[in-house]
């Protein structure tokens, strides 16, 4: 069997896609291995990142001397309320049955991918 890949759009086998996409309806990535990796090493080496860092930061430092007062007042809330908060009596077990449901679709899932390669 074969799919596209949305990158450089050449028609590759299945095997040439990551097994990472569970809400796709083969569970494949869109794109192929090859592009994946062209496309993470990039984000690595800061092409994406370094563009919009220092404006992020310079807004963020104007932001925080604009609004002292603003910022100081939520805090002072925030806290507040942190401390008259009632702690959860019971915080794991939910998050564990929750990811062990989500671990195991996606076993099963996998499992079902490679039967039918």
């Amino acid at each position: 069997m074969t799919k596209k890949c949305n990158k450089c759009e050449k028609v590759k086998p299945r095997c040439e896609f990551s097994l990472r996409a569970l809400c796709k309806k083969d569970g494949l990535q869109n794109r192929c291995k090859a592009c994946a990796a062209v496309y993470h090493a990039t984000r690595k080496a800061g092409g994406f990142i370094t563009l919009r860092k220092p404006r992020s930061a310079e807004a963020s430092k104007r932001y925080r001397t604009k609004n002292t007062d603003k910022i100081r007042e939520y805090q002072r809330a925030y806290q507040a309320r942190k401390r008259t908060a009632k702690p959860n009596p019971n915080p794991k077990p939910d998050y564990y049955v929750r990811t062990k449901t989500k671990q195991d679709k996606h076993d099963e899932l996998y499992r079902s991918i490679l039967l039918n390669m």
